[in-house]
């Protein structure tokens, strides 16, 4: 379909296009540069993003698309909840996943942009805070059976309004939380959306506020439409997956079963979550946000990856959510698991999306498993707080032509970065004392899957301990899935060694409490491997016995490869290993 021009220059446009992102860059930059945290200066777990003035996305930064996608619903209820009091110089805090956030420890900073007296357009940035109150530090609280025992609930307030400081308001919210930082990384927060108001207002004096809205509006189509030209080139019909939760913080052996049904027709898109498991009693429940999320993170990955990112995004897709449901709980179920709920809907979706574009799709991702650590550090007499970015995750799943990527990060979340670990241990009561890959923990594939990390460290301060994650093999869950004849990866594993000489493996949703000189021991575990593991070139498998990633045996049984603990090739064992069984192909491809 062909876009009514009506005056709009393409070219500018584009421009303007280019410029939105420019800008959300620099209000990244601006965070992470003045935050305190390194939750913000290290691992990135925030976003940012301009919007216009109907809260409509202009461009944002993915740092974390659990979040970024997440940023519309929730400025949709602010401009809904404050109508026409909104005002040059007002700054609104929101965190409230009952009026569409994702998750309570996610604060949002929202800011409005005006020019001369019209509203043109909003600053936001949001991130991951240190401590948001509730009856845990760090927040996330596995025994949590309601909402006001997680976290300090912000529903939309200002903090600045015509410019100035609300100190009563500011006070009343961060009297709420344990750590002094938090009002720091506030501040940062607050900063990236000033920047973001500065550069916006610079483009819109430059250009004129009509012909802004105007440009923008075209962007809007045009990435509608390529959207929908996106997902008419795929198969119309009914595609179904489902993905499993392991334990719910009250008992682990429970599975919970997400269940999506994808209906594609007429370039549009309709996720239907009906055949989800009912909510659990406690924290292992998602807002819909997180689903939205991921369906336009899945989207993008398999049906347009190239794609400029704004509100068009959102036109195609319509949504059902049943109520009472692990992926939309009632009110006041609690929800501080919610964002890593996110694993099982991903490989819903993903299996959803495996029939349609079988070249395009990813084999499972390993498990989420982190922790948030807070206790006292005995070296500066003072509080502490950390997440466990540096080994919460394993490998990701391999696709077609592609390994899986080694030690990835939060799924999928490939801009989060892990911790530097000698910073670590400077804001950390932790002693390093092994971290590296850990070897055979990809799944075999032709594109295997990415390699899990071990990692082992001393605790040098008292500490609470909340464990947060999936993927144990103690609670039922299996590794990674394959694709393709892949194998799964290797899941994950947890063991705490005592002083006294006891040993415990704590479940993934568990409080424990560490003594000074605990040792913790972690393995995350791998991805699911993409096609036949016998189709993988037999000098790859050896070079990768050779670095000690893989073992000769493994090597032997699983890709049909002979080699010595060297990692040397003898070729003739391996065609006749190789000979000993059909080796699968791609049926979606034809020259297979």
């Amino acid at each position: 379909m062909a876009i009514d021009l009506n005056g709009v220059d393409p070219i500018l446009a584009a421009v303007l296009g280019k410029r939105m992102r420019s800008i959300t860059n620099e209000m990244a930059i601006g965070v992470e540069r003045s935050s305190r945290s390194p939750i913000f200066s290290e691992a990135k777990d925030f976003v940012t993003g301009l919007f216009d003035a109907k809260g409509r996305m202009l461009e944002q930064i993915e740092t974390i698309p659990v979040i970024s996608f997440s940023i519309q619903p929730s400025l949709e209820r602010i401009l809904e909840y404050y109508g026409d009091d909104i005002h040059a110089g007002d700054v609104i805090l929101h965190n409230d996943v009952f009026s569409g956030n994702n998750q309570l420890a996610d604060l949002g900073v929202f800011k409005p942009i005006f020019h001369v007296d019209r509203l043109v357009g909003w600053a936001v940035t949001k991130g991951h805070m240190a401590d948001i109150g509730g009856s845990v530090p760090g927040t996330y609280n596995p025994r949590a059976k309601e909402i006001w025992q997680e976290a300090f609930r912000v529903t939309p307030v200002k903090i600045y309004e015509r410019g100035a400081l609300r100190q009563d308001v500011w006070d009343l919210v961060f009297a709420n939380i344990r750590w002094e930082i938090v009002p720091e990384d506030a501040k940062a927060l607050v900063g990236g959306t000033v920047l973001g108001e500065r550069k916006l207002l610079e483009v819109v004096e430059r250009y004129g506020a009509d012909v802004f809205e105007s440009h923008m509006e075209y962007l809007f189509t045009a990435v509608e439409e390529r959207l929908r030209a996106g997902i008419r080139e795929l198969a119309e019909g009914t595609y179904s997956g489902e993905g499993s939760i392991f334990s719910d913080g009250f008992d682990a052996t429970k599975e919970y079963r997400v269940k999506v049904t994808v209906t594609i027709e007429d370039g549009e898109m309709h996720f239907d979550f009906t055949g989800t498991d009912p909510q659990a009693p406690g924290y292992t429940n998602a807002p819909p946000a997180v689903s939205m999320s991921m369906a336009l993170t899945v989207v993008l990955m398999v049906v347009a990856p190239d794609m400029p990112h704004n509100a068009g995004m959102y036109r195609p897709f319509h949504f059902t959510f049943p109520p009472g449901t692990v992926v939309n709980p009632d009110f006041p179920a609690a929800t501080g698991f919610g964002n890593h709920v996110s694993d099982a809907i991903f490989e819903a979706l993903m299996r959803a999306f495996t029939p349609l574009a079988p070249d395009r799709v990813i084999a499972g991702w390993c498990r989420h498993l982190s922790c948030i650590w807070s206790g006292w550090d005995p070296r500066v007499e003072r509080p502490y707080t950390d997440v466990g970015f540096f080994n919460c995750r394993g490998g990701a799943g391999g696709t077609y032509g592609v390994d899986g990527y080694d030690h990835l990060g939060l799924v999928p979340n490939p801009m989060m970065r892990t911790q530097d670990l000698e910073v670590l241990e400077l804001q950390t009561p932790f002693t390093m004392l092994r971290y590296e890959f850990l070897p055979g923990s990809a799944g075999a594939g032709e594109f295997r899957g990415g390699l899990g990390v071990l990692s082992r460290f001393r605790v040098d301060g008292e500490t609470l301990a909340s464990c947060l994650g999936d993927g144990l093999a103690t609670e039922g869950a299996p590794g990674a899935y394959g694709l393709f004849g892949g194998a799964p990866g290797a899941t994950n594993r947890l063991l705490l060694s005592f002083p006294d000489g006891r040993t415990y493996e704590p479940g993934s949703k568990e409080l424990v409490e560490l003594e000074v000189g605990t040792i913790w021991e972690q393995e995350a575990g791998g991805g699911g491997g993409f096609g036949d593991p016998f189709r993988r070139p037999a000098a790859k498998v050896a070079e990768e016995v050779r670095d000690g990633l893989l073992s000769a045996a493994s090597a032997e049984c699983s890709y049909g490869v002979a080699v010595d603990a060297a990692g040397r090739l003898d070729p003739a064992a391996t065609e006749r290993l190789r000979a000993s069984r059909p080796v699968e192909g791609y049926e979606w491809l034809e020259e297979d």
